[in-house]
């Protein structure tokens, strides 16, 4: 390698591909809204942790968390869900 593709040529150690392994297994992604759910099954085709949630499960092509978010305790379940991991929300 010459000097300039070696500048330029990522060093990825052990110990960051760990940490990414790491954070990828803790990640969770909630769907808020989810609707059809089809973000929810592409995460998960991905073999990644992710759930989908919505009022109803009418429109939905895979599984669906039933949680009404104009309700106290929907909300409560909600936030605990949230709370505990790694969570992305879309």
């Amino acid at each position: 390698m010459d000097g300039l593709q070696e500048r330029f040529t990522p060093k990825v150690s052990l110990e960051s591909q760990t940490t990414r392994k790491q954070l990828f297994e803790n990640m969770l992604v909630l769907e808020v809204f989810a609707g059809s759910s089809n973000l929810t099954i592409e995460i998960r085709k991905a073999n990644l942790r992710g759930v989908a949630i919505d009022k109803t499960v009418g429109r939905a092509k895979g599984p669906i968390t039933v949680l009404d978010l104009t309700v106290e305790e929907d909300v409560a379940f909600f936030l605990n869900l949230s709370d505990k991991r790694q969570t992305i929300f879309v």
